[in-house]
């Protein structure tokens, strides 16, 4: 069973977990017999039956069910050298099942029911195509019709044998039939795939269990809280696309198809077959990905986030280093008007001002996110306009609204959202409950009790706490201008908590007319609005966000010298991340209670892949493993040349089952272990 106290950053492999019952129908009887006191003669009481059902998915799959998959959908990287995985969000989904249709009782050894094809378009080493399947939509009345040999006339795939619900007859082994809410009409989508490309790529009984496995560590959003990874995992190498960082890359794609039930397909494809007929396949989910033989790795990918390749230099053949003038925190590269840039270099941006008169300026703004530390402004909170928090330089003659803008976001988010009628209605209560104390005499005997004061209301107290967050902020208010966020860049800010008292105020400011209104919210702001704390984080513009969407990171307020930055082991806790986002699909944000100092950015653990080493991509009988020790130390023993399915390379298919013979390994957690390709980090100092 899974280890729910595991060591944070620590990962245990677990060969399955199965199900106490498979999916199905079941019956329960129950019988008993009754001795009469004093005799030996037994009567037999009434028996009792009880049906259930225990649902599962079988000709579809629920997209929730799925946690991940990998290579990421849509993306494009150096895949050729990994086997692709997909990771579900039950443990025994791949278990619920059998390959031979029975409900057989657990097993040290399990079958997984479930199994990934990988299909690609380009030549193989013969020189021939491999094809895509054929995707159909069908029903599964029509799945379960008996189609016979592909010789058949009208030559459509062969399944095999089954029973249609309501045909009367015994069972074979083999066939399947409906299980309760599961109607002939119910439409799925199957692959038709050649026999003889099936008979190349299908892993055999022997690879399947080798192929499944459970994780068991922490959860990507809170590595306190313990989560199992359930992953079956794909035999089929990636072809590499063409070479000398080419953007053109090979697309393929990967089936998570149903052997429910097919067993005898499997022994038949032990030997090689006869014909070619097409043989369908139920196809529960399906993803394409490019594989690109570029020169940039994950790691590439993030550093040049922070140095652009136009600003690297290489020293000694180690990682590069950025040349001076690279701009690390959000701001916008200088003018050559010293005035002026002392404004950018606070993070400061021009933009276009019309005045309530009409006029129209060009003023100074500034988000929340500051390259520096956050100044201190003597502002006195809270106001009746945001005209009271705009304020003037006089020596270059221009306006910041920062701060007035802050102010007036505030109000109108809250104006638009629902907990504006919430928070009028509360202070409106709150005022009456103010106006009966101070009018209550109550020296008198029978004086009437005012009461206590409204509770705030938890919707409120829930919107202050996002709009603190910088939730619900539109971008524009975060980054005004692009240039201060370039493609491919990394920027560290740190949060302006002046700005942040400002937007609070601003939404705090409903039902706020009167001088009395104010100084009454004055009194209240202390209760009702949360304390500002000290934010800071960085904003990433990177493909690295939309090519690896499970992105784990990690921030630390210790001081880390740059000659330690890859040794060093931060000895306290990584700070709490209080927002992690998405802004854009290449575009992260990232916020943290404290003052950052290093952070980590890496591939989440659910991007632990299986993978191959190679000498040459374009060459698979130059491709070996070197495999982890049991302990999932590095030095194990090498496996050259790799044994492929059917002794051929053609395919780039394992052979997983000899494979983890010579690996010596007892269960797919065990080669799991040693077949592991560990995830890479990249550690920023700011």
């Amino acid at each position: 069973m899974p280890n729910a106290s595991l060591p944070t950053g620590t990962i245990e492999f677990i060969a399955s977990h199965q199900p106490s019952l498979l999916d199905g129908d079941y019956v329960l009887a129950v019988s008993q017999q009754v001795q009469i006191d004093g005799t030996n003669q037994w009567t037999t009481a009434p028996s009792s039956t009880l049906q259930f059902s225990v649902a599962g998915p079988r000709f579809s799959l629920d997209p929730g069910l799925i946690a991940a998959q990998f290579p990421p959908p849509k993306s494009a990287g150096e895949y050729f050298n990994v086997l692709p995985h997909v990771i579900f969000t039950r443990t025994t989904i791949a278990w619920e099942r059998t390959v031979d249709g029975s409900a057989a009782a657990q097993n040290t050894n399990p079958v997984p029911w479930l199994a990934l094809l990988l299909f690609d378009a380009t030549a193989d080493a013969a020189g021939s195509a491999t094809p895509v399947p054929t995707v159909s939509t069908v029903t599964v009345q029509d799945l379960l019709t008996t189609y016979g040999q592909s010789a058949t006339p009208n030559g459509q795939p062969e399944f095999v044998q089954v029973l249609a619900q309501g045909t009367g007859g015994a069972l074979q082994p083999g066939q399947i039939e409906l299980e309760v809410s599961q109607q002939l009409g119910d439409r799925l989508t199957v692959i038709d795939v050649p026999k003889q490309l099936l008979w190349q790529i299908l892993p055999d009984v022997k690879a399947l269990p080798m192929l499944a496995h459970v994780r068991s560590g922490q959860a990507p959003d809170d590595p306190n809280q313990p989560v199992d990874y359930p992953v079956v995992f794909c035999n089929r190498l990636p072809a590499p696309g063409t070479g000398g960082g080419s953007v053109v890359g090979t697309q393929s794609t990967v089936h998570l198809v149903s052997l429910e039930a097919r067993k005898p397909l499997l022994d038949e494809l032990t030997a090689q077959p006869k014909d070619d007929g097409l043989v369908r396949l139920v196809s529960l989910a399906s993803w394409s990905f490019s594989t690109l033989q570029e020169d940039r790795t994950f790691v590439d990918w993030v550093r040049e986030a922070w140095c652009p390749d136009a600003s690297r230099t290489d020293v000694d053949g180690k990682p590069s280093v950025c040349a001076s003038g690279i701009i690390h925190t959000l701001q916008l590269p200088p003018s050559g008007s010293p005035p002026a840039d002392q404004f950018l270099a606070q993070g400061y941006v021009p933009l276009r001002h019309q005045t309530r008169q009409g006029n129209r300026l060009v003023s100074w703004y500034r988000g929340p996110l500051l390259p520096g530390p956050a100044p201190t402004a003597a502002l006195t909170l809270p106001v009746r306009s945001s005209d009271e928090l705009v304020r003037y330089h006089a020596n270059i003659g221009m306006f910041d609204t920062s701060y007035a803008a802050a102010w007036e976001l505030g109000r109108s988010l809250t104006l638009r959202s629902k907990v504006g009628v919430s928070l009028f209605n509360w202070k409106r209560a709150n005022a009456q409950q103010l106006k009966l104390a101070e009018a209550a005499v109550t020296h008198l005997p029978f004086a009437p009790d005012a009461g206590s004061p409204p509770a705030f209301p938890a919707d409120v107290t829930a919107w202050f706490g996002e709009l603190q967050t910088l939730q619900h902020v539109p971008f524009a208010y975060l980054v005004p201008l692009e240039a201060a966020l370039p493609a491919g860049s990394l920027r560290f800010f740190t949060v302006d908590g002046t700005w942040l008292e400002c937007l609070l105020d601003g939404a705090f400011s409903i039902g706020r007319v009167t001088s009395a209104d104010a100084t009454q919210d004055g009194t209240n702001q202390g209760t009702a609005l949360p304390a500002t704390p000290t934010y800071s984080g960085f904003l990433l513009r990177s493909p690295v966000v939309a090519g690896w969407p499970t992105l784990g990171v990690e921030a630390y307020d210790q001081a880390i010298p740059p000659n330690e930055a890859e040794s060093y082991l931060p000895t306290a806790a990584p700070l709490t991340c209080v927002r992690m986002d998405r802004l854009a699909p290449d575009t992260l944000l990232c916020l943290f209670e404290g003052a950052i100092q290093a952070v980590d950015i890496h591939e989440h653990p659910d991007v632990i892949h299986f993978g191959v080493d190679m000498d040459d991509p374009n060459d698979v009988t130059t491709y070996f493993k070197q495999l982890h020790n049991p302990d999932g130390t590095q030095g194990g023993k090498l496996i050259k040349p790799l044994p492929w399915l059917r002794n051929s390379n053609a395919k780039r298919t394992i052979d997983i089952g000899a494979l983890a013979n010579q690996a010596g390994a007892r269960d797919s957690a065990a080669f799991g272990v040693m077949m592991i390709e560990g995830v890479e980090k990249v550690r920023f100092l700011r």
